[in-house]
């Protein structure tokens, strides 16, 4: 796995090299730096108010736009819930289990 090339756009974070999934790309979510305790508290201070409320002009909480920009423009997606708390990781299982079944593929949950 290489980190994928930066094009100035929303890029993947990797491309596999080798192996049966060559080619295909990878975009992690909820990752941190440096693990540490206060990346993780802000993470998840304000993840149920992104997942759950609205903003003013948009259509869908900015949380979930978010996970559907990960969906579409990577082939695998982890979502690291080891930093989530259970409420979050609740809160993104009762979004993700919506959406159809080609996106719910591509989603790793890793605990």
């Amino acid at each position: 796995m290489e980190r994928a090339p930066n094009t100035g756009q929303k890029a993947t974070d990797f491309i596999i090299t080798s192996g049966p999934n060559a080619g295909k790309t990878v975009d992690l979510m909820y990752t941190t730096k440096n693990l540490s305790q206060k990346e993780i508290d802000g993470m998840n201070k304000f993840f149920e108010k992104n997942m759950t409320v609205t903003p003013q002009g948009q259509n869908i909480p900015g949380g979930q736009k978010q996970i559907l920009e990960h969906l579409e423009k990577a082939d695998i997606v982890p979502v690291d819930f080891t930093v989530l708390t259970p409420l979050n990781q609740k809160i993104f299982m009762d979004f993700i289990i919506k959406l159809p079944k080609n996106q719910t593929d591509k989603i790793i949950i890793m605990r």
